[in-house]
Parts: C-alpha cells; structure tokens; sequence
C-alpha cells in the first residue's frame, strides 16, 4: 500500500490523500469487532480471510473502476486487521511465555520488515520498468493572447538527472 497515493492519483481520482481515510475508517472499525470475530469464526479462518481478502483488494484496484477502487480501500481494514493483527494473536498463543517475545518480534520482521521492503523494491521496480506519464494542469497562452487551460504530460525523470524527452528537444 505504499504506492496507494500515487495509484489514486495516476487513475485521476478525487482527492486521494482523502479517499484512503476510507480505508482507516474501516481498519478502526474492523479492529473494534475484532473479539467480535475471533469467538464466531477463530483466528485460523480469520487469517484465511485476511490473505483472501488481500487478493480480493488487488483485483478491485486492477480493474481501474472507481467503485471497485473504493471498494478496494474498504477492505484495507479487513486485510490489515484480519491478516497482520490476527497473526500476532495467533503467534501469541502458540508460543511459550519465555518465547513470546521472540515470536512476535520475528513474525513483525518477517510481515512488516521483509515483506514490506521486498513489495516496496519489487514496485518500485515495476513503477521503473512501466513509468506512467503524470499530467498536470498548464495554463497556455495562444498566438492571439488568449489563456489556455490544458494539460500536459511532465517527463519522467532518469537515474542521471535527466528528465525522460530531453533528448527530443
């Protein structure tokens, strides 16, 4: 979810700093019916429907429609707390007491310090490989003096401080 923002605004979202709240709300909502969840369906289940909902995210953001997209932040709180917030009760349960701290500390590692620096790499790699050109608003004057709302496409910029069409001019 580290590129949320940049997705929202790439497929011309309204206000997407204020659309991903949605999905806080929801995780704040989620993680108050949290004993609600573990008595009826267990900690098990709620990790297989934390990993399914994740994949069910994903799906909403990829078919690039506004309501799935929404539908899609909705379920960040299904995602998070049934996923990452239910893997630390369960490691807390399964270990000992004088291994408790070592189980939590690793599946955090593993969760949120491999798995969250092996996504951001894998896209930022992937932003790299298939860059999407930014548009932004450009006010033109035309040859007989009149302003011009438009937009144009600002070029990508490379490794080496050059911006992406700066061979073309």
């Amino acid at each position: 979810y580290g590129f949320a923002n940049a997705f929202l605004g790439e497929i011309e979202a309204p206000s997407p700093t204020a659309l991903q709240t949605i999905g806080q709300m929801s995780e704040v909502g989620f993680m108050a019916a949290m004993p609600f969840f573990i008595t009826r369906l267990g900690v098990k289940k709620m990790l297989a429907i934390g990993m399914l909902a994740w994949v069910a995210r994903y799906l909403c953001f990829g078919t690039l429609n506004m309501p799935l997209v929404i539908v899609g932040l909705v379920l960040h709180g299904i995602c998070y707390d049934f996923f990452f917030v239910a893997s630390q009760i369960y490691v807390d349960n399964r270990a000992s007491v004088d291994q408790r701290a070592s189980a939590q500390s690793f599946i955090a590692f593993v969760t949120l310090g491999v798995g969250m620096f092996v996504g951001a790499y894998v896209g930022g790699y992937i932003v790299d490989q298939y860059p999407s050109p930014y548009k932004v608003a450009v006010t033109k004057t035309t040859p007989d003096g009149k302003s011009e709302e438009t937009t144009d496409i600002v070029p990508e910029w490379k490794a080496d401080g050059s911006a992406g069409f700066a061979k073309e001019f």
